[in-house]
């Protein structure tokens, strides 16, 4: 049977590339382990596995050594190293393979990190290995170089070392993971490891025995909500079915408590919870209270406010019309609110605002109506009372346009039948014709026409056959503006 050695002693007269790396065999007792310079902690499971293995006769990698002024020291492969000790104990007799290790101790250091030889690292014991390198002068990025890992993930192992004693136990007895620990030190810096302790112990009571991270870490928006949710509930058991008036008047009395005593958060809290209340049993959702500020903050930017400008209320302003930008139309109080009366009443521009701030709905609310009657009746494209995001306006222009073209549409159909049902059931067709057409070449609605008109009108009541007719006949015109038409 051949073997790599013979192999090699004939390689002159073969094709091989191979070559030798030398290790050596060494008495356990010709070992050395440095105090505290293993990266892993000693797990005794682990231990007992290689042990196991040497007495087994089974293969153990070799370890990486360093000859030294003290004797041969142990770089990576201490549990083997003390598995091979407790095998000597029981009364074996054995050698241990060793190689050399050739490196500074900064790469001495990486190299137990990245050893595919050893357990896999505790994050603990990573962050520890890595500001072990920072003490030797590495810079984050030149370690992430060293232990082939992202720059990210030395700097939040190098945080973990800073969470506070209290918290990195935490993080030893498996109640806390290491990201959640750097989580909650971010959140609440120097407080992370009280607040983590507190959370636990709400943890232990709910019968759990670790703190996740959703745990450890409510947001503010999610807190609120939980509160909100909580307080209504508490307010419809003990005051069952009553109007907004009674909390809003509450409300008032609280605000005044609160201006004389403007430090006392519980005053705030008090104000808080009155107007949840007042909102919700007056039936207000978030939305339409968010369409109501947008308005209301468009108006107050819009007013010339007087001097001077301390905050007190000033009762004139809302009588003196002249301080607040007002829109060209005066919808007054009554305005529609459904879609298609919008769009009969009010004309296509509001209909086109409401719709593109507000999606396509059969009904809006009263707050959403004006404010989109606001904008329109402002400008489309450029307005100045009401605060719009560009890709909104441009929605707006868009269906403006298309409202515009099915109606150039809809009056050329209704030439071409006497039936106003037919045109009306063509229209649709059409007008989504229309838009693939455009798609590839930008069209006037009279210069599609121009194309329809050449098709044979059996094919204008089948999407299908009328699309296949429109790009038969683009393909043999031009239509004057426009050129030649390929689709």
């Amino acid at each position: 049977m051949s073997t790599l050695a013979r192999i090699y002693d004939d390689k002159k007269n073969s094709d091989t590339d191979i070559t030798t790396r030398k290790t050596y065999l060494l008495g356990v007792d010709e070992l050395y382990v440095e105090t505290n310079y293993n990266i892993r902690d000693i797990d005794q499971t682990h231990v007992e596995e290689f042990r196991d293995a040497f007495i087994a006769g089974e293969h153990v990698p070799p370890l990486a050594v360093k000859v030294t002024e003290k004797g041969i020291k142990i770089i990576d492969g201490h549990h083997r190293y003390y598995g091979a000790k407790l095998a000597q104990e029981a009364g074996y007799t054995l050698r241990l393979e060793c190689k050399d290790f050739v490196g500074s101790e900064a790469d001495s250091v990486a190299f137990m990190v990245t050893s595919s030889q050893g357990r896999a690292l505790l994050p603990l014991e990573r962050a520890a290995a890595y500001q072990r390198l920072v003490n030797q002068g590495l810079e984050p990025a030149e370690i992430a170089a060293k232990v082939k890992r992202s720059i990210t993930d030395v700097e939040q192992h190098l945080q973990l070392l800073t969470v506070g004693e209290p918290l990195i136990e935490m993080v030893k007895s498996g109640e806390v993971a290491a990201t959640t620990a750097v989580a909650l030190q971010r959140e609440h810096g120097v407080k992370a490891s009280s607040v983590a302790q507190e959370q636990m112990q709400k943890a232990k009571a709910a019968g759990k025995k670790k703190l996740t991270r959703s745990a450890a870490i409510v947001s503010p928006v999610k807190l609120r909500e939980k509160i909100r949710a909580e307080h209504a509930a508490w307010s419809q058991e003990t005051f069952g079915d009553v109007g907004p008036v009674g909390p809003l008047k509450h409300l008032a009395k609280e605000a005044m408590e609160a201006a004389e005593a403007p430090d006392d958060l519980s005053e705030w809290a008090d104000l808080q919870f009155l107007l949840w209340d007042a909102m919700r049993r007056a039936g207000i959702t978030e939305e339409e209270l968010n369409a109501a500020m947008e308005l209301k903050l468009s108006v107050n930017k819009a007013r010339n406010w007087p001097e001077p400008k301390d905050g007190e209320p000033r009762e004139h302003l809302k009588a003196d019309s002249q301080e607040a930008v007002q829109p060209e139309k005066d919808y007054g109080d009554e305005l529609p609110l459904l879609k298609h009366e919008i769009l009969e009443q009010s004309g296509v521009e509001a209909w086109a605002c409401v719709i593109a701030a507000f999606k396509m709905k059969a009904e809006y609310t009263y707050s959403e109506s004006k404010w989109a009657h606001t904008w329109a009746a402002d400008s489309v494209e450029n307005p100045t009372c009401v605060t719009v995001p560009a890709e909104t306006i441009a929605s707006a222009v868009r269906l403006i346009k298309q409202h515009q073209d099915d109606l150039e549409l809809k009056l050329w159909l209704s030439e071409q039948h006497d039936d106003s049902e037919v045109a009306t059931e063509q229209l649709i067709r059409f007008s989504a014709v229309l838009s693939e057409v455009r798609q590839d070449n930008p069209c006037t609605v009279q210069e599609f026409i121009a194309l329809v008109e050449q098709t044979n009108r059996d094919c204008w009541s089948n999407i299908r056959m009328l699309r296949q007719a429109v790009r038969e006949v683009a393909g043999q015109m031009t239509i004057p503006g426009i050129g030649e038409v390929a689709l």
